[in-house]
């Protein structure tokens, strides 16, 4: 591109999300290219916030010719030269409005700011990267440089923001402009914001794509994303001394090299929030789904099993001020945020916005002292649908330096309550909901493994925190009672309890508290078989 038509418009649309600083990075393009003697405008086009929302930049710029320039104030489809994403589903965007020239190049961070729709799900809501990828990569197979610049930086001793000036040195550098890096460098010199490590950055990104190493690096991020990802424990050790139901789990699953893994995995978790003996408490719960089931779950029902035990992890390890106090200090977390502002020591303050409700407070509490500061209204059996204070509950924020003295010992110091879970009102209402949920897949398993199947992969739905958590819980323990006798009729029936449970999951995977409408479904699914339906209480 470079060798022919030198002296056309070069047009370049910058895709990014608020906050990430798509402003910089096109000041930086318009400025080099004015320093090298090109004319150069560009003009942002800002999404619904200033942060977190989407922003698109355009740039104009050719080799001065003399002649007076008409720019254009958007990009036209088919008619940009480089498209240029600080975020991957932002790039998407661009590649789904047909913006791409035939002959375009395709610079982009692979790095994902998940999106709100991505978050609302109860369960894993996330885009596949790898369908952006590949369309990129029909798009522009032999022009497409797509890499996590976050990591290519922080690889190279350089902070995690300078990934900015890396996409800059990278676009420089490509076949769109082939300039020389020296005015794009003194541009950023100009602004006098971390300098040597953005310059560092943007020569960094600019070898890179003259040398060959980002085409090859793209090449390897292309199939990374195409391989299953890993849990980021999975090979990890056991890191503690396990108690004797739990040791027990782990002989009987000796043989089998993953079942295994993932148990190591699921007591890690556990004694990390919080002992050993909450590890066997889990293997406790397992087995008195064996007893009542009358079934060896553990290695004659894995279809069962792997949806139960990590389902289960998963509720017993519910999120509390407790763990969050813990995890906002452990060492991984200022370990990575040490290396994502490299070159900031001695300036790097770490601030924490913590918003506990009274709510909260309460359910740390035992239960008789919790009932002592609640109405007869307000007390959560006397709910049915859950929601108790969270809606209006009095919020008390905190904003804490967690990497300062106070900071970090007064969020050590509420870490350390973790050790007191167990006499909580919200343990305790946490307990009744999980064995409920497994009583009722060790009775369904005596009657039709596929609906216990399903009440076991049902676990997934309880997620989140406040509000949410509680509708969350109302709805599996619906689920869990009229949902499962609706299924085993569906069953008698000659229905597929397994496929229609499924679908009525993804109904309340899809929003907590949507059982009216998961109910609605189910009762459709009944009444399109034939024969007669049992006649199943209706809930209040």
């Amino acid at each position: 591109m470079e060798n022919q038509n030198i002296n056309r418009t070069r047009r370049v649309l910058i895709g990014t999300v608020g906050g990430q600083g798509g402003g910089v990075l096109s000041a930086w393009l318009v400025r080099g290219l004015i320093n090298h003697g090109w004319d150069a405008v560009s003009i942002g086009l800002l999404g619904l916030s200033q942060r977190a929302g989407t922003v698109t930049y355009y740039c104009e710029a050719s080799p001065k010719s003399g002649k007076r320039r008409v720019n254009s104030m958007f990009a036209m489809a088919g008619d940009v030269d480089l498209l240029l994403g600080q975020e991957l589903l932002e790039l998407g965007r661009l590649i789904q409005g047909g913006y791409a020239a035939p002959d375009c190049v395709v610079i982009g961070n692979t790095y994902r700011y998940l999106t709100t729709l991505e978050k609302m799900p109860s369960e894993n809501g996330i885009f596949d990267s790898k369908c952006i990828v590949d369309a990129i990569h029909r798009i522009a197979p032999e022009t497409n440089y797509l890499v996590h610049a976050q990591e290519v930086v922080t690889g190279n001793k350089l902070p995690a923001l300078t990934s900015n000036a890396f996409l800059l040195g990278a676009a420089v550098g490509s076949p769109v402009f082939g300039l020389p890096p020296e005015p794009f460098l003194d541009a950023i010199r100009a602004d006098q914001v971390a300098v040597e490590t953005n310059t560092k950055a943007f020569m960094l990104g600019y070898e890179m794509v003259r040398d060959g190493r980002l085409a090859r690096l793209a090449a390897e991020e292309r199939a990374r994303l195409g391989t299953p990802a890993a849990r980021p424990e999975a090979g990890a050790p056991l890191a503690f001394e396990p108690g004797t139901g739990f040791k027990g789990l782990l002989r009987r699953v000796a043989d089998d090299t993953s079942r295994h893994q993932a148990l190591v995995s699921i007591g890690n978790l556990l004694n990390d929030y919080m002992d050993a003996a909450y590890a066997d408490e889990f293997a406790g719960k397992i087995a008195r789904v064996e007893g009542a089931a009358k079934l060896d779950v553990v290695k004659g029902h894995g279809e069962l099993f792997e949806p139960l035990s990590a389902n289960l992890a998963n509720w017993m390890d519910y999120e509390d001020p407790m763990r969050v106090a813990q995890i906002k200090t452990s060492p991984q977390r200022f370990q990575r945020l040490a290396a994502e502002f490299r070159g900031s020591k001695g300036i790097l303050q770490i601030r924490d916005y913590l918003v506990p409700d009274l709510e909260q407070l309460l359910d740390a509490l035992p239960p008789g002292l919790e009932r002592l500061f609640r109405s007869p209204a307000d007390q959560p059996a006397a709910r049915p649908d859950g929601k108790a204070l969270h809606k209006d509950a009095p919020k008390f924020p905190l904003r804490l330096r967690s990497n300062s003295i106070l900071g970090y010992w007064t969020l050590r110091l509420l870490a350390a309550l973790r050790r007191t879970r167990r006499s909580s009102s919200r343990h305790g209402r946490e307990e009744r909901a999980i064995d409920h949920w497994l009583e009722a897949v060790a009775a369904a398993a005596r009657q039709d493994a596929r609906v216990a199947q399903v009440l076991a992969e049902a676990g997934r739905i309880v997620k989140g925190y406040g509000w949410t958590r509680q509708k969350a819980l109302a709805d599996i323990q619906a689920f869990a009672t009229e949902g499962a006798e609706r299924l085993r009729g569906i069953a008698g029936r000659g229905g597929d309890p397994l496929a229609i449970g499924r679908q009525a999951l993804a109904i309340l995977a899809g929003q907590a508290g949507n059982w009216e409408q998961c109910r609605g479904f189910l009762q459709a699914a009944e009444a399109g078989l034939p024969g007669q339906a049992p006649r199943i209480a209706e809930a209040a």
